[in-house]
């Protein structure tokens, strides 16, 4: 976006995805992943001998053996699944792809929408026909597609064609992926509008429960159905563009904050409520989340089409000046991007890590333990907005 660039992207819908795993066909993967004879045959044996009921009019239909499907809300499941679409990036030609279990989405970047349609499409069919080779099913009316760029490059930019099983792919302004609403331009305004509902819904519960639960389980409650939505992908959304949306999310979070304790508006500032509840606001939420993401990324060198873009502050001088003295006391420094005012790259996680990162003490960037760099940030969130 930042280079005036575009992105189309498919996102697959496999029908039935977990329940249509051959098990020879897996079997032989691992075989070809190099995993050894013991391990396959555990596996193996992890999936035979399965069988499959089904319950009608009072009564049970006799067993039957499976011979395809890994068992779902097993911790092996989603893990054995990754590993059997894990050759279906080799396919493509163009595009590249993320996968989460079933959620696969190949994407295709450029300068020129037609030709970003072109590009996809070619790889789409070929998706398609690796989906047919390994006898799974994609559901083509519930696969979606996007184009993200910038609004101007939007505006004038012509639709994806885009079709699989010679259906045309239904292109939308904001799809939803692995529960993040992404919107073409990337502001994240429809997401967290849709966390605020979703959040206001759990506060009228709270308020419902307040009359007969005490404080400490309305606590437990209101960190179980506001918190952990609050807390999730926060490192993603935090980038809104409309700061408005933050603070929306800041007045729920006080007005939870402020049932559970007891106190009625203006009672008490925002600062001593949390402090009080033990609660981060919700940008120190955003902003710790995003220093412990940076902090894994760099100890780990992981992912490493994230970790490439951060790379260590040189000084090009030998002038003895103040900024020149801080690079030399501090080696973990970061070399910011150049940006432009009022731009994505401006409010992206690269940027908004940077800072943040920078502005911390020596002592705590060289901290490798993942849970002492978090409780060493915690102790420094007074420069947090």
């Amino acid at each position: 976006m930042e280079n005036g660039m575009l992105t189309g992207a498919a996102l697959l819908d496999f029908s039935a995805a977990f329940d249509l795993i051959d098990h020879n066909l897996l079997l032989l993967k691992l075989k070809c992943y190099n995993f050894s004879d013991n391990a396959i045959n555990w596996i193996k044996s992890y999936l035979s001998e399965r069988t499959s009921t089904v319950y009608i009019n009072g009564a049970f239909s006799n067993p039957i053996e499976m011979t395809c499907g890994v068992p779902q809300g097993s911790c092996l499941g989603p893990l054995l699944f990754s590993l059997f679409v894990n050759d279906l990036p080799t396919v493509l030609t163009t595009a590249d792809i993320t996968l989460y279990a079933d959620d696969s989405t190949p994407f295709q970047s450029g300068h020129n929408a037609r030709l970003i349609s072109d590009k996809l499409q070619l790889d789409l069919s070929k998706v398609e026909l690796w989906v047919s080779k390994n006898r799974l099913v994609l559901n083509a009316d519930k696969t979606n597609s996007i184009l993200i760029g910038s609004r101007q490059k939007i505006k004038s930019a012509p639709s994806l064609n885009l079709c699989i099983k010679d259906k045309i792919i239904e292109q939308l302004p904001c799809v939803k992926l692995l529960g993040v609403q992404v919107d073409e331009n990337l502001s994240w305004k429809q997401h967290c509008e849709d966390l605020l509902k979703d959040c206001s819904k759990a506060l009228g519960l709270l308020f419902k429960f307040s009359r007969y639960i005490p404080s400490k389980v309305l606590k437990i409650i209101a960190e179980a159905l506001i918190l952990s939505k609050l807390n999730y992908c926060c490192t993603v959304w935090g980038s809104a563009q409309n700061q408005e949306s933050i603070n929306n999310l800041q007045k729920l979070q006080n007005k939870a904050a402020r049932l559970i304790l007891g106190y009625k508006v203006d009672e008490i500032s925002r600062e001593n409520l949390h402090d009080e509840i033990g609660w981060l606001t919700v940008r120190q939420r955003i902003h710790v989340r995003t220093l412990v993401a940076l902090h894994n990324v760099l100890y780990s060198g992981e992912p490493n089409a994230i970790y490439v873009n951060f790379k260590p502050l040189e000084i090009t001088h030998e002038h003895n000046t103040r900024f020149s003295s801080r690079c030399r006391s501090d080696n973990m420094l970061l070399e910011k991007p150049m940006l432009k005012k009022k731009t994505f790259l401006a409010r992206a996680f690269r940027t908004r890590a940077i800072r943040l990162w920078n502005n911390l003490d020596y002592t705590i960037k060289i901290i490798s333990s993942k849970s002492m760099f978090k409780s060493a940030v915690l102790k420094q969130l007074d420069w947090f907005i």
